[in-house]
C-alpha cells in the first residue's frame, strides 16, 4: 500500500525512541482506491496537485465533503497492527502521522493535557478528522 518512491508520500517519524520513518503513505493509491470504491468521480493528479504536501487534510475534506470515511483510515488500521493499545506515546504519533503530520510535534503536549483522559482525546482526534477510533 505504500511506496517511498511516490513524490506524494509520508515520512513522519514512529516515534522518538525509535528514530526511524515510518512506511510512506502512498497518497495516490489511497486516493485511487478511495474515489473508485465510493464512485466518485476526481482528477487525481489535480486534487494530489493542488494539496501537496497538505494531503492529510484533502482526505478530510473529501470524506466530509462526500460524507464518507476517511480514507487513510486503512493505512492507520495497518499501522496499528504492531501497536500495544495501551501505548499512548506510539499510538498518538501513529494517529498524527497518519491524519495530522503537520501536528506531529504535539505529542507530548496532547498526552500531557489528557494524560488518564486517552479515551476522550482519541474521540476528539477521531471525530476532527473523520477517522477511526
Amino acid at each position: 500500500m505504500a511506496s517511498l518512491s511516490s513524490d506524494n508520500t509520508n515520512t513522519s517519524f514512529n516515534s522518538p525512541s525509535e528514530k526511524r520513518p515510518a512506511q510512506a503513505i502512498n497518497y495516490r493509491q489511497v486516493l485511487v482506491q478511495w474515489l473508485r470504491g465510493h464512485n466518485i468521480a476526481g482528477d487525481t493528479d489535480d486534487l494530489l496537485l493542488k494539496h501537496k504536501n497538505k494531503e492529510a487534510k484533502m482526505f478530510l475534506m473529501l470524506a466530509k465533503k462526500h460524507k464518507r470515511p476517511n480514507a487513510l483510515n486503512e493505512v492507520f488500521t495497518q499501522r496499528m497492527e504492531d501497536i500495544d493499545i495501551k501505548d499512548y506515546q506510539s499510538l498518538t504519533e501513529t494517529y498524527l502521522s497518519v491524519f495530522f503530520p503537520s501536528d506531529i510535534q504535539q505529542v507530548g503536549v496532547l498526552l500531557k493535557k489528557y494524560k488518564g483522559n486517552e479515551k476522550e482525546l482519541f474521540s476528539k482526534l477521531s471525530d476532527n478528522f473523520h477517522a477511526c477510533n
